[in-house]
């Protein structure tokens, strides 16, 4: 195959300049609607002996329907010369795509994907009569880079092979260009917590909690007993705190149950902590518990709204089925992606996000 070598030198030169590029801090959006134009070269096969290394020029239209996987609708006009019998002349194809591709590190700013797709591979036979070139269906396949610069724009490059189904080509090409990102779920960074009690300051009633004490939802170790309250005989007076000294509160319990990526399942692990929770809620029958669900960034907001909503039903079935707690004791919060404990751009952050935290409160 013929000036392979020059494709490859390209793309992988692309490729190298990324890794050292100023890093920005973005990435590929659920959602978004995405135009990308591109150039570079196409190589045909060594059976079409009377066509050069072309000229590639392709502009896409593509939707990421989640972050992951995206579609994409292509168009590719490929300008080559004719090694005709007395002159060179220019040849002319075209080619529309489409194609699916797999993002591999959707939430870093240097995102590698594959790409493989189906395409029509037609020329325009005017300028190389009398020669025949077939034209044909392409099944294609290939690997790409694609590193974004600002929230919204991405350099890219893509080698990919054609297969021909009406004479088995094989084809290459390479190719660089723009991603232009339009819309689409940004992933939410992490809350300020300034006492580091896994509660965002924003909803933090109590900010100065000290260091390793289990806390509640709102980021507090006490529950206010209710001020019991007299109205006086009949005379629609104010009414008038009582004299008797509200019940002993417990104290609060808090466990946290932490899952495998995109599950819902309570691992054995965390099984002897949910049973100390039951026998605490057993032994105080006035106590109820608040289960607050959550995941990290990877997946659509509404998706991971829904993921967090079934883990704090898991935690809740759990504790109903094997222990007898009575369903009405459960306040379930389902918190999505919005109160990560870590930062979403590590393995590890994301592992610690997550969770479920169960937390006993009064009536």
């Amino acid at each position: 195959m013929k000036n392979n070598v020059l494709l490859y030198v390209t793309l992988f030169g692309f490729i190298f300049s990324c890794f050292f590029s100023v890093p920005a801090f973005s990435e590929v959006r659920p959602g978004a609607f995405t135009l990308s134009p591109m150039g570079g070269g196409y190589s045909f096969d060594d059976d079409r002996e009377l066509l050069d290394l072309g000229k590639i020029f392709t502009v896409s239209l593509g939707e990421k329907f989640s972050r992951n996987f995206a579609s994409e609708l292509g168009f590719s006009y490929i300008h080559t010369d004719a090694d005709a019998c007395c002159s060179d002349d220019d040849v002319y194809a075209y080619q529309p795509r489409l194609d699916f591709l797999y993002h591999i590190t959707p939430e870093n700013n240097f995102v590698p994907y594959l790409v493989a797709g189906v395409s029509y591979l037609f020329f325009d036979e005017d300028n190389i009569a009398p020669a025949e070139i077939d034209d044909t269906v392409q099944a294609s396949a290939g690997l790409g880079v694609k590193y974004f610069v600002t929230d919204n724009l991405a350099l890219r490059a893509e080698g990919r092979y054609y297969h021909g189904f009406e004479d088995s080509d094989n084809e290459y090409a390479v190719t660089a260009g723009l991603v232009y990102q339009i819309g689409g779920e940004r992933r939410s960074e992490p809350c300020a917590d300034g006492d580091n009690d896994g509660v965002c300051d924003e909803t933090d009633r109590c900010p100065d909690t000290p260091p390793g004490v289990a806390v509640n939802s709102v980021g507090c170790t006490e529950v206010e007993p209710d001020t019991g309250m007299q109205k006086a005989g009949g005379t629609g007076q104010a009414l008038e705190e009582s004299d008797t000294p509200p019940p002993a509160v417990p104290e609060m319990m808090r466990v946290t149950v932490w899952f495998d990526f995109d599950r819902t399942v309570i691992k054995s692990e965390y099984r002897s902590k949910l049973e100390e929770l039951a026998a605490f809620m057993q032994e105080y029958p006035e106590t109820r518990a608040s289960i607050e669900g959550h995941t990290d960034s990877i997946g659509s907001e509404r998706y991971n709204q829904k993921l967090s909503e079934k883990r704090s039903v898991s935690v809740k079935q759990y504790l109903t089925e094997h222990f007898g707690i009575a369903p009405e004791r459960f306040i379930l919060y389902g918190m999505g992606e919005s109160q990560p404990a870590a930062s979403n751009r590590t393995k590890e952050g994301r592992a610690q996000n997550r969770r479920a935290i169960t937390v006993t409160i009064m009536p």
